[in-house]
């Protein structure tokens, strides 16, 4: 699940005790890396579906540190990453692995920092909206 508006000074033992309060048991969260001033994105990994629509079709705000938080579902081209990543990870010393992984592995990061820019974009206007500006 991608969640947006996460406050930038966040840490990530914070988000994640925060987020098993909301919702239970979750597996992972990857936090973007900070840039300074603004607002960051992570990928939180539920441990089950069940957790998965909780979290995605909430219907209250969760806010975090002040700051409203959304979530919403990974696209099949972000879980797609997600598990080459995780694969590359587990098998660190596979060159045979890295060799077959690596061109779609590096197309695929771009493709992220795409999904990235463009749910940064979405959550700046919804924010934007909700304050009447």
């Amino acid at each position: 699940v991608v969640c947006s508006g996460i406050p930038d000074t966040t840490q990530q033992i914070d988000l994640y005790n925060f987020l098993v309060e909301q919702f239970g048991e979750i597996s992972d969260i990857w936090l973007e890396d900070r840039n300074g001033y603004e607002q960051r994105q992570g990928i939180v990994f539920f441990t089950s579906p069940y957790r998965v629509r909780q979290a995605t079709s909430t219907k209250k705000i969760l806010h975090f540190k002040n700051q409203p938080i959304s979530f919403e579902q990974c696209s099949e081209k972000l879980n797609e990453i997600i598990k080459m990543r995780f694969q590359l990870l587990e098998e660190p010393n596979s060159n045979e692995t890295w060799g077959v992984l690596k061109p779609n592995y590096i197309n695929a990061i771009s493709e992220f920092d795409q999904v990235i820019m463009r749910n940064r974009a979405a959550h700046r206007h919804s924010a934007k909206a909700s304050d009447g500006g």
